[in-house]
């Protein structure tokens, strides 16, 4: 009861061998594939979310910018009028020791 009786079994289980390897390659390569893919998409998504945070801190920036200029716009003005307001006195003290 041998389960080779001709050359024409031992190619067919050559054959039936050499299909399920190939198979199995083939899922093994799909399934690398697969996580890679999935790996790429999570670095991608990593670096939209990265870019997102990046975004909203700059514009978080551009608010504080603004009003720090605001506040620097008031300081000056509240010197230029200490200024005025010296410049005006130096000019009242020098008419009244002209009288």
């Amino acid at each position: 009861m041998s389960y080779f009786q001709t050359s024409q079994d031992i190619l067919n289980i050559v054959l039936a061998i050499s299909a399920g390897a190939i198979a199995f390659f083939v899922c093994w390569l799909l399934l690398y594939m697969v996580l890679s893919f999935r790996k790429a998409y999570r670095m991608v998504d990593d670096v939209a979310k990265i870019i997102q945070t990046i975004k909203d801190k700059a514009e978080n920036f551009g608010a504080y910018f603004y009003f720090i200029g605001e506040g620097i716009k008031k300081i000056l003005e509240l010197l230029g009028d200490k200024q005025n307001r010296e410049k005006q006195g130096e000019k009242i003290g020098s008419n009244e020791e002209k009288d």
